[in-house]
């Protein structure tokens, strides 16, 4: 859909609402599905009341108006040769699980000593020392125990990124825009990969060979890719999705959240219930795939931006537009 189309889809929906067959709800609900996203990734919206235009910031959760009062150019400009030019989203995609990639690949040993040091400096043993016979709740448990421990450095490093999430994202959005447009949209994706590749590569830095659905160590490119795809595509999956998201919306989010995190552990309880787990890589990366989308259809806010709903969650004071 192109910005013109859209406006004619607004003046129709106006005229109706003005000769009666549209009530004033239903007008600003429909309103609300004029979206269309340019070739730079931005989303924009034409607001019911005034009918102007609107591109959503993802930095600041809102629908802003433009500086210039204009709206989307029918073919939006970008840098000659980037992959801000394609209008697929493929060429996009790909250079996502390029950059992702190279950044997993490249961080994974220098996010991984700090854990190293720890446990080389406190030994978190073994349950085979204890005399567990397998598969009984007592193996299970000094297990459970053994991964907290080994996870207790790469889970305070993200404890840390949490509490200065205020300052991170203040960070982002003022150099966001000194960067080419074309590019831009690799900042979320990079981003999300950094901060996965911290917890996993602290937790598997003795097993970043094995391999999954991928490689242990290229799996962060997979989160970089559900980044960029939910925010490039999620308005489109909402709009066929309607009904779902619509009864969603009308169950508390705390008993959403619970389901969220309910989910992957059930899962992982079932896959693994084996006195000598197989395939490991391949069970952690599932459990954290279903996560993901457990997260995203659970939590994410009805623009389809992932990214900003997590952080308006994280800050109490996302906006949903």
């Amino acid at each position: 859909m192109d910005p013109q189309e859209l406006e004619v889809r607004y003046r129709h929906l106006v005229a109706a609402h003005r000769n009666g067959s549209l009530s004033q709800e239903k007008f600003l609900q429909a309103c609300q599905e004029l979206r269309l996203q340019d070739q730079q990734g931005i989303w924009w919206t034409i607001e019911g009341a005034s009918g102007a235009w609107l591109y959503y910031d993802a930095s600041r959760s809102a629908w802003l108006p433009p500086a210039d009062g204009r709206g989307p150019a029918p073919q939006a400009a970008s840098l000659p040769g980037l992959p801000g030019a394609d209008t697929s989203g493929i060429v996009q995609a790909a250079a996502v699980i390029v950059l992702s990639a190279v950044l997993s690949f490249v961080l994974w040993t220098p996010f991984s000593w700090l854990p190293r040091i720890f446990l080389a400096l406190v030994p978190p043993g073994n349950c085979s020392m204890y005399m567990y016979r397998e598969g009984t709740p007592e193996m299970y448990l000094c297990s459970a125990m053994i991964a907290v421990f080994i996870l207790l450095v790469p889970l305070l490093t993200a404890l840390c990124v949490f509490l200065l999430r205020r300052q991170l994202a203040g960070l982002m959005a003022r150099n966001l825009t000194k960067l080419p447009e074309g590019v831009r949209f690799l900042v979320a994706p990079a981003l999300s990969t950094l901060f996965f590749v911290i917890v996993w590569a602290g937790a598997h830095y003795q097993t970043g060979g094995h391999t999954g659905f991928v490689p242990q160590k290229a799996f962060p490119a997979l989160i970089g890719l559900f980044t960029f795809l939910t925010g490039r595509y999620g308005p489109e999956v909402q709009r066929s999705l309607s009904g779902f998201f619509a009864g969603r919306d009308k169950v508390p989010k705390f008993l959403r959240i619970v389901a969220v995190v309910l989910v992957p552990t059930l899962l992982a309880l079932v896959i693994t219930n084996q006195r000598r787990v197989t395939d490991p890589a391949l069970k952690e990366q599932l459990v954290v795939l279903v996560g993901l989308v457990m997260g995203y259809l659970m939590l994410v806010p009805r623009s389809g931006d992932l990214l900003a709903g997590i952080k308006g969650l994280m800050a109490r004071k996302g906006q949903q537009p």
